[in-house]
């Protein structure tokens, strides 16, 4: 707990001082976006560089990590994760553009791991899961 309490002080004092200074926070913001876009370039070309779906692959940023098992997902990942920690969690995940992805979760289409077992109107009725996985 004390070491905690120590990162979190050290953090907000890094906080303030980028706080106090924009063009030092201009040039961190800068940095950690490239970080961050250089990284998920490679976790696209490690899964395929394509929509599994539709083959969509002309913009990066439309391309989404879906996870095929939705208890699987690790939520703790940060961005100091390592490229390796990255990998092992797309290896969850299909590589879909935005548009598919937001059709998969309104359950207009199903993945190629899973089947549609009920209609939407059953599910507010019976209760009952749109999608069962089978992996």
């Amino acid at each position: 707990m004390i070491n905690e309490d120590k990162k979190k002080a050290r953090y907000k004092r890094y906080r303030d001082k980028l706080n106090k200074d924009p063009e030092r926070l201009s040039k961190h913001r800068k940095v950690f976006n490239d970080r961050r876009a250089e990284r998920k370039k490679i976790l696209v070309e490690y899964k395929g560089g394509k929509c599994e779906r539709c083959g969509y692959d002309r913009c990066l940023q439309a391309l989404d990590f879906h996870h095929l098992d939705p208890v699987t997902k690790d939520f703790h990942i940060t961005r100091g994760s390592s490229i390796e920690l990255l990998m092992k969690e797309v290896d969850k995940c299909i590589l879909v553009c935005a548009n598919c992805h937001r059709e998969i979760h309104h359950n207009f289409v199903a993945t190629p791991h899973c089947r549609r077992i009920a209609s939407p109107l059953a599910y507010i009725i019976k209760n009952e899961p749109l999608l069962t996985w089978t992996l």
